[in-house]
């Protein structure tokens, strides 16, 4: 089958990306690169909102989407419907032209990276064939089965986990993000943004209130109907709050509210070599089900 390509071209494509995303997790989740979560929320973290010069889709024949690809700041994510893996090999191309059109760093160096599950082998063997080498960069890919009852949610006296308020509330939901991510580049713009997105739902943008009214943690639960899953991104936490309890009450608040709405199963990602995450998703519950690599070359 034969592909031909163009630019991200508006919202007809943005459905479009979100239907490959959500047949690729009926395949073959949660062994899945992204969820449709996953993408609103990158999408509302972009500097310029009006700026799609990072996307581009590949359609077939019959004007189904096969697959795109979503470049980042020296690496690439490919996306591709699970019976239409073959078109990954022009969107690799395509990325790495990209890169190459633009300047070099300081030393001169144009290092390049891509992403492949552990599970994916013909997404290694593509890497593997262009040069690519394992990096040792990953993250792990978390797994809660919402089969039973989700564990009792603690939290210390006066504490209480709710929905961000009306836009009374967002400055200070915006700066405990800052807080609690700092150095960040987080804004109101980009919170404004994530709470546009398509799988943006209020009663799932939780926050711990601190007994005085202080926001002292937050989670985003991003859930996808059509197979009833759920992705928390971003969690988070305030330094003077840490050691609390306040995220796993988060998550298994978020768990319990995705279990409601007839979810099975949430995830989360989290970087290998970040043990407070990692740690804090394992002691919730979650189990860790893959990674995703990262894989390297020159250009």
């Amino acid at each position: 089958m034969n592909y031909t390509s163009r630019p991200y071209s508006g919202k007809k494509d943005y459905m479009a990306m979100r239907k490959l995303l959500q047949a690729a997790y009926a395949i073959n989740g949660p062994l899945v690169y992204a969820t449709t979560g996953g993408i609103d929320w990158w999408r509302a973290l972009r500097d310029n909102p009006k700026d799609w010069s990072f996307l581009r889709l590949w359609w077939d024949e019959k004007d189904e989407l096969g697959g795109f690809a979503w470049l980042g700041s020296g690496h690439v994510d490919l996306f591709s419907h699970p019976t239409r893996r073959r078109v990954e090999a022009d969107m690799l191309a395509w990325a790495e032209q990209q890169r190459r059109e633009q300047p070099a760093g300081e030393d001169g160096r144009r290092p390049w990276r891509a992403w492949a599950l552990t599970s994916d082998s013909s997404r290694q063997t593509l890497l593997g064939r262009n040069g690519y080498a394992r990096a040792a960069d990953a993250f792990a890919c978390f797994s809660y089965p919402l089969e039973g009852e989700v564990a009792p949610t603690v939290l210390p006296e006066g504490f209480k986990i709710r929905p961000v308020a009306v836009k009374d509330e967002w400055k200070a939901r915006v700066e405990l993000h800052r807080q609690a991510f700092d150095p960040s580049r987080f804004t109101a713009a980009k919170y404004r943004a994530a709470r546009g997105g398509p799988s943006y739902r209020a009663d799932l943008d939780l926050v711990v209130a601190a007994p005085d009214g202080t926001l002292a943690a937050f989670c985003i639960l991003w859930y996808d109907e059509a197979n009833r899953v759920g992705e928390f991104e971003p969690v988070g936490c305030a330094p003077q709050y840490r050691q609390m309890g306040l995220t796993r009450a988060l998550l298994l608040e978020g768990l319990r509210r995705m279990r409601r709405l007839g979810g099975r199963f949430g995830h989360v990602f989290a970087k290998v070599d970040e043990e407070p995450a990692v740690h804090l998703y394992q002691s919730a519950g979650f189990k860790e089900v893959d990674r995703v690599l990262a894989w390297e070359k020159e250009l």
